[in-house]
């Protein structure tokens, strides 16, 4: 997930800052986070 965000050949605002892959990184990590509560809550991952 992270080379399809920071690795696109289009030109974005993270190439030229120097954190830009943790911002992108820390996006990802919250997002799956958020994703697999979420699906806890709705027992939608049983098997965790």
């Amino acid at each position: 997930m992270i080379a399809s965000v920071y690795g696109m050949n289009v030109p974005n605002d993270l190439e030229d800052n120097r954190y830009g892959i943790w911002i992108v990184i820390s996006v990802t990590v919250l997002l799956s986070a958020f994703g697999v509560f979420y699906s806890k809550e709705k027992d939608g991952l049983d098997t965790l």
